[in-house]
């Protein structure tokens, strides 16, 4: 998968309160870059503003994994796995 395609991979789709809701990694990825500009400015670093874009894109391997899931240490271990995998695959680690 491209980076490209991969930013439209939809966030929530597990959580009963937002899976309503539209917002693909990629528009998440966005707000993090801005919220990093806001924060730091022009002192933001390329490699800061390039993880905020990139940080989630794994996730169109795993899908958007509930925050309570990620507590058991065999299952985030695991996930992290892939989506590191995902985002090396993409070129993006």
């Amino acid at each position: 998968m491209t980076p490209w395609l991969a930013s439209f991979t939809r966030r929530w789709h597990c959580n009963p309160d937002l899976c309503h809701t539209v917002d693909p990694v990629g528009y998440h990825g966005g707000r993090m870059g801005i919220l990093a500009l806001h924060l730091w400015g022009g002192g933001a670093s390329r490699d800061l503003l390039a993880a905020c874009l990139a940080h989630d894109l794994g996730e169109s391997v795993t899908g958007d994994i509930p925050w309570a899931a990620k507590q058991d240490d065999t299952l985030r271990i695991a996930v992290t796995h892939l989506e590191e995998n995902a985002l090396r695959g993409m070129g993006m680690a």
